[in-house]
């Protein structure tokens, strides 16, 4: 026995097989004919497609994800149909995860320059003594709640201007003031 065609996978996706082949020289077919059967717990014939006599190739779309494919290509003569070429056995990839997707615009989303020096100063020693000695020295003592309410109203506030678009770089950026 001979071998007529030979096929061979180019491309695979989760919902699309592209195939190739390649025929004897001496055959000039009129047509050729790729059956299709699908693995699942039996053996499904989906169908025959026929291509024209100029292809070499063809990709099957619309395909059920994670499952397995055996496809056939077969030289055709006028009505004859000539031998079917080995088969080739393909599984269709798992289809792509959307949180993935989801999750990773999330972690590329980024923050103002401004926003984030905002937020550094914060975590600064700087900011940590500046709050503390505002509310915790107070004299009299019963005014260092007070104070510590207005300290974080105004770090509230700072966050707030910063989302609406005012920046921090102008002369007018004096911080808490309290007066005594």
């Amino acid at each position: 026995m001979f071998k007529f065609i030979s096929i061979r996978v180019d491309e695979v996706t989760h919902s699309s097989i592209s195939i190739s082949w390649t025929i004897d020289l001496q055959i000039k077919p009129t047509k050729f004919q790729i059956n299709v059967k699908k693995h699942t717990k039996l053996l499904v014939d989906l169908g025959t497609i026929e291509a024209s006599k100029a292809a070499t190739g063809y990709t099957l779309i619309n395909l059920s994800p994670s499952t397995l494919y055996e496809i056939k290509v077969a030289p055709a003569i006028k009505s004859k149909t000539l031998s079917w070429s080995l088969p080739e056995v393909v599984m269709t990839l798992n289809p792509p995860n959307r949180d993935i997707l989801v999750t990773s615009e999330r972690l590329v989303q980024k923050e103002s320059n401004e926003l984030r020096e905002i937020l550094m100063a914060r975590r600064s020693r700087n900011w940590n003594d500046f709050t503390k000695n505002s509310y915790k020295f107070c004299v009299p003592r019963e005014l260092s709640e007070v104070r510590l309410k207005r300290v974080l109203l105004w770090g509230e506030a700072m966050t707030v201007l910063e989302e609406n678009g005012y920046g921090l770089n102008d002369d007018h950026f004096l911080g808490p003031i309290y007066k005594n």
